[in-house]
């Protein structure tokens, strides 16, 4: 357990997990538990650093001025996911849920997952405090870094298709083959 706070001048708590070397390959996909707790969960700004690249995102950019019961436990059981249904922005929860970070979890997407990783979390107000207790981090790797870049373009011939002034939508399908099966 370290202790958060209690105040803007405190020590940040800091946790690093060390990702041995034998996880080969890089980072294709990556979420964050957390067990925190803090009596104004809106004051904390929690980070995530992959250490050897400096790469640094926030899960959490406080303060936010959240009351104290805004939400229960600040982030005990909270899985920051880049593609949870919930913002980490929404005051309004009253249940921990699956949060999509304030920063992307994809600038890690390329990187080394073996290595040291760091949790920092920062009180950023006055008189009150939290624990961070502890964390996880879920890694999915893939062998290397793709060589080969697939580019597509509408080259498709045919008329053109006319943008309406009155807030409808309009779509065009293009046909794409070579590709791998996933986005990097």
């Amino acid at each position: 357990n370290k202790p958060i706070g209690p105040d803007i001048a405190s020590d940040p708590a800091e946790s690093t997990i060390v990702v041995p070397a034998s996880v080969t390959g890089v980072v294709r996909d990556i979420d964050v538990l957390t067990d925190v707790t803090h009596a104004f969960p809106g004051d904390v700004d929690i980070e995530l650093v992959h250490v050897a690249s400096g790469t640094t995102t926030k899960l959490v950019a406080g303060p936010k001025g959240f009351p104290s019961n805004s939400f229960s436990n600040g982030y005990s059981g909270t899985l920051f996911d880049d593609s949870a249904d919930t913002l980490a922005t929404d005051a309004s929860r009253s249940t921990v849920v699956p949060l999509v970070p304030e920063g992307a979890l994809g600038a890690f997407v390329g990187l080394p997952a073996a290595g040291e990783w760091l949790l920092r979390i920062r009180d950023l107000a006055d008189s009150d405090a939290g624990t961070l207790i502890n964390w996880q981090l879920r890694v999915t790797t893939q062998s290397a870094a793709p060589s080969v870049t697939t580019e597509i373009y509408n080259t498709e011939p045919g008329p053109a298709v006319a943008i309406p002034d009155n807030g409808s939508f309009v779509s065009k399908t293009i046909e794409v083959s070579g590709a791998r099966s996933y986005l990097w």
